[in-house]
C-alpha cells in the first residue's frame, strides 16, 4: 500500500516535471499551449491528488491509532483480576469494570478459572467470583509491571 503511494508520488512528480519543462520550452519558444492554462490543469490535478493523499493518510492513520489504543491479552486479564479484586463479583459488574462485551468476558473469566486465578460459586442461582491466592499474587505483579512501565490503566 505504502509503496503504491509513493511510486503513483514519483510518477506524479515526474509527469508534473516533464510538463512543467514543456511548458517552459513552450513558453521560451512561443510554441505550444498556453502557460496559464497548463498551470490551472497542473493546480487542479494536486488538488485531487491532495485529497486523496489525505483520504488515505486519515485512515491509515485511524487503524494505526486503532491498534495503539487495543489491549493485549494481558492486559485484559489484569482488567479483569483487578475489577474483582476491587468488589465486582457479579459478571456484569467485573464486565463494566473491565470494560468488556458479555460474549469476550466470559471467555475471558473461563480462561482465568482454568489458570486457578479466580474461583467461582454459585450463590442463590448466581455466579459469584472471587481472586485466589495466585490469582492475587498474578495481580499484584501485574500491576507492579504496570507501574514499572508507567502504562495507563485507561
Amino acid at each position: 500500500m505504502v509503496f503504491a503511494i509513493i511510486t503513483s508520488l514519483y510518477v506524479k512528480f515526474t509527469l508534473d516535471w516533464l510538463q512543467f519543462s514543456n511548458m517552459e520550452i513552450a513558453s521560451l519558444t512561443g510554441n505550444g499551449t498556453n502557460s496559464k492554462g497548463m498551470k490551472e490543469d497542473m493546480a487542479q490535478e494536486y488538488g485531487i491528488m491532495t485529497q486523496e493523499k489525505e483520504q488515505m493518510g486519515s485512515a491509515t492513520t485511524a487503524r494505526q491509532a486503532n491498534q495503539l489504543n487495543r489491549r493485549s491479552r494481558l492486559e485484559t486479564y489484569g482488567d479483569i483480576l483487578y475489577a474483582v479484586s476491587i468488589g465486582a463479583e457479579k459478571p456484569t459488574h467485573i464486565m463494566y469494570k473491565a470494560n468488556l462485551s458479555w460474549v469476550v468476558m466470559k471467555e475471558y473469566l473461563k480462561s482465568l478459572e482454568s489458570f486457578g486465578l479466580i474461583s467461582c460459586e454459585e450463590v442463590n442461582g448466581n455466579k459469584i467470583y472471587h481472586l485466589s491466592p495466585p490469582g492475587f499474587k498474578v495481580l499484584q505483579q501485574f500491576l507492579d509491571v504496570k507501574d514499572e512501565l508507567k502504562l495507563s490503566s485507561e
